[in-house]
């Protein structure tokens, strides 16, 4: 995905990090989030992905969740841009 606005990529699912997903990057702070269905644009928002985060807090959780919130830290949204879907 290459990300616009946010509001179509799903953030802990879609590829949108260095053609990666959340998922694959972090696969065990992934299984510490209740609901997944939430795009990019709601999770950057105050930071609330930061917030979906409900299952146990284990080292590799922590470790995971540091490489996400530092990856977040460079994200910038473009209102004027819709998302889209790259084709490979």
């Amino acid at each position: 995905m290459q990300v616009g606005d946010g509001k179509l990529t799903l953030f802990w699912n879609d590829r949108w990090i260095d053609g990666r997903s959340i998922a694959e990057i972090a696969p065990c702070l992934n299984q510490a989030v209740g609901r997944k269905r939430r795009n990019v644009y709601e999770g950057l928002q105050d930071r609330r992905w930061v917030k979906y985060i409900t299952g146990a807090l284990t080292v590799q959780v922590l470790l995971d969740y540091l490489n996400i919130w530092e990856r977040m830290r460079s994200i910038t949204l473009d209102d004027s841009v819709q998302d889209k879907k790259q084709m490979r």
